[in-house]
Order: structure tokens, then sequence, then C-alpha cells
């Protein structure tokens, strides 16, 4: 509905051509081409146009929606849709824009007096992948495969140096060799001939570290004339119910000699012989044990 002041301002810039045919500006004026320009913006009284700016999204994901051409203070609606393997992780724009909620995957703002790129952000979320089979599930599945005079090897990573019975259990009197393989370059060689076959065993840390100085340096001296030697710590306390080969490198500078091993009694404060061994020519010395205590190499 046009007041007065408008309809005579319009009467004033209109004029009928020779059909009688109103025009506005020198163009045909209808009622269709009022709504037209009214609808693009065109103010009648004002040679200015509405401000208009572009939205322009920034997401390679087909989905998100809420791109186009919004007149300033317009309330522009925007939704990332979903997007199959991963999470939404909110809106971003570095052009003066205030989400209602930027973390939403639908959300609305104002459009401010410019153009405006606005960034979907997604999350990939790796498929679930189920855990690695633990050391013993590994030295079950090989010992059941194994066939007379295989070796198996399986590797105990620091901080899970653990074996289940189970393990000792299913070795025990078969033709078979476990090898353990642990940090450092060090390993356990277990036979399964030496694991009696029958016996009750119980789980057992095959953890060891080389070095340390748990063995007082006057007790170390009395055996090794201040010439030193690599203490040996065991994490299980007490027998393994079995015989295991720790293998074991000294150095290259040991190739050749003899390693001997002593066990390290508290109570008397000394070194008890217990084995001794050839160093390889590597610098590796095999030494057999039965039970678990401080050792001198």
């Amino acid at each position: 509905t046009l007041s007065p002041a408008d309809g005579k301002a319009i009467a004033a810039k209109a004029g009928a051509d020779e059909a009688g045919a109103l025009t506005l500006n020198g163009s045909p004026f209808t009622a269709k081409t009022a709504v037209t320009d009214l609808v693009r913006g065109t103010k009648y009284f004002h040679s200015e146009p509405c401000d208009i700016h572009t939205v322009t999204v920034n997401d390679s994901y087909a989905q998100t929606t809420g791109a186009g051409n919004y007149a300033e203070g317009a309330t522009v609606a925007i939704d990332a849709g979903t997007r199959s393997g991963y999470t939404f992780d909110g809106w971003t724009s570095a052009d003066g824009v205030t989400f209602a909620n930027a973390g939403s995957v639908q959300t609305t703002f104002t459009m401010p007096d410019n153009d405006v790129t606005i960034t979907a952000s997604w999350r990939y979320d790796p498929p679930y992948v189920p855990p690695a089979k633990t050391p013993s599930e590994q030295a079950l599945e090989k010992i059941g495969a194994a066939d007379d005079g295989d070796t198996v090897t399986v590797r105990l990573p620091a901080g899970d140096t653990v074996l289940d019975a189970e393990v000792f259990e299913a070795l025990a009197g078969r033709d078979v060799t476990l090898v353990l393989e642990m940090d450092g370059n060090v390993a356990w060689e277990i036979m399964g001939t030496d694991v009696p076959a029958g016996a009750s065993y119980e789980d057992v840390d095959m953890g060891v570290s080389l070095g340390g100085d748990a063995i007082p340096v006057n007790v170390v001296n009395l055996v090794t004339g201040e010439c030193g030697g690599v203490q040996v710590a065991l994490e299980h306390d007490g027998p393994f119910g079995f015989k295991a080969t720790l293998v074991a490198p000294l150095g290259e500078d040991a190739a050749g000699m003899y390693g001997n091993l002593y066990r390290y009694d508290g109570d008397a404060e000394a070194l008890d012989f217990e084995a001794s061994g050839m160093v390889d020519e590597d610098g590796t010395a095999r030494l057999a044990f039965d039970h678990a205590s401080l050792w001198l190499i």
C-alpha cells in the first residue's frame, strides 16, 4: 500500500507511452515489475541498491548447505549434513561471523556487511582395530602349530614380559624351542624338553635388565678382582620350574672369553658360582637359569 506522498512521487517519475502504458525511469511499470524490483532491493526513491553479500562455504563435502547471497542483517541458516566415518568439529570463519552455535551441525548467523567464507571442519574417526594378540596368545598359537624340531619366536616388549602358565604347559615335553626376544638384544631360549610335562606352572615375568648396581661393589670385587662385571636382574621372584637360557650381549671385547655366572646371596653378602659359558665371537653369552635372583656375569 502506497501513501499519498509515495503515489505522487511515482506519478512524478512515471509517464505513458503512445499505447497508454505506464513507464518508470524509461522502463515499463506494472504490478509485477514493482514486486520484482522490491524483491531485488531496488529503492524507488533512492538510487542505491540494498547491501547484498555472498556466503561461501569452504568444505568439499557435498552435503553442506548455506552458500548464497544474503542482505546485510539477514539470518543465514547453514547445515553441515552428515558424513560417514567423520565427526563434525565445528564452524569457523575469519570474516566477522558470530555463529549461534559453532559446534552444531545446524546453526545460524547474522549476515554482516561484507562477503564471508565459513568453514565446516570434520574430524576423521579411524575404524576400530581389535587389539593385537598378547605375547602369551602368540606363543600358544605358534607352539600349537609347531612340528618337532621347530623353533618359534615371540617378542616380549618392555612392559609386557609376563607369560601365562598355559604357555609352559603347552611347551612342556615338546621337541620345540621357544625364543623370547626382548629389548636390548636380550633373549631367552626355552626348550620344551627342559620343561617337565605334567607339572603345575604359574605365570612368569621373563623381564630381565642388564647393568645396575644392586650387588655391592666390594662383593663384586671379590670375584672380579676390580675388573667389574655385568649385573643381571630378573623380574621373576623364585624358581622358574624349568631351565631357561639367557642370551645376553656382553660386548665384542669379551669374545672368546668365559662368562662366569654368579648368584648373589644377600643374606651372606656373597656370590655363589653357578655356571660358565664361552662368549661367542660377537660378544654374546649363553647362560642357563632355573630360578630368579640377582646375578653377576
